[in-house]
């Protein structure tokens, strides 16, 4: 499930604890649009065969309505590789950004109303890429498991 959490910090109280989204199939990872109000899910997925593990994206507007939705398989039908999403962002332009352990990259799936576009914004030098955010001013930060370190990227 999704919560919406409000605290006070100051003096370590939880205000309030409201379920925004229940029905998540384990929820791995989650970003909210600071412009638009979009809030992305990850869900890992157990499935069987070969290929027992998938992720898939949930994509719902500010007051929580599904918007748009789509699982490993579905992705890789659109993009070159296959995709095992781990962590995911929006940039200061409202894009979805996600960390993909498959091809080591992290990869620019664009808006909510445009997904899925396929952009590799990184594609060398990550291991095992498991979270990342953006900074005030607009660089990309990655933890990378791999070989346990914090990689900054900027724009510039």
């Amino acid at each position: 499930a999704l919560y919406r959490l409000t605290a006070d910090f100051g003096s370590g109280k939880l205000k309030k604890c409201q379920l925004v989204r229940s029905k998540l199939t384990n929820p791995r990872g989650v970003a909210v649009c600071p412009s638009s109000g979009a809030v992305v899910v990850i869900e890992h997925l157990k499935t069987e065969g070969p290929s027992s593990c998938s992720t898939r994206m949930k994509i719902f507007s500010a007051d929580m309505t599904l918007i748009g939705q789509m699982d490993s398989f579905g992705l890789n039908l659109v993009f070159p590789s296959k995709i095992y999403t781990t962590a995911v962002a929006f940039d200061k332009e409202g894009c979805i950004v996600v960390t993909d352990v498959c091809s080591q990259a992290v990869i620019c799936l664009g808006k909510p109303e445009e997904f899925p576009i396929f952009n590799p914004l990184v594609s060398h030098g990550l291991s095992y890429p498991v979270g990342l955010t953006y900074t005030a001013n607009n660089s990309l930060v990655v933890l990378d498991s791999g070989d346990h370190s914090v990689k900054i990227y900027s724009s510039a």
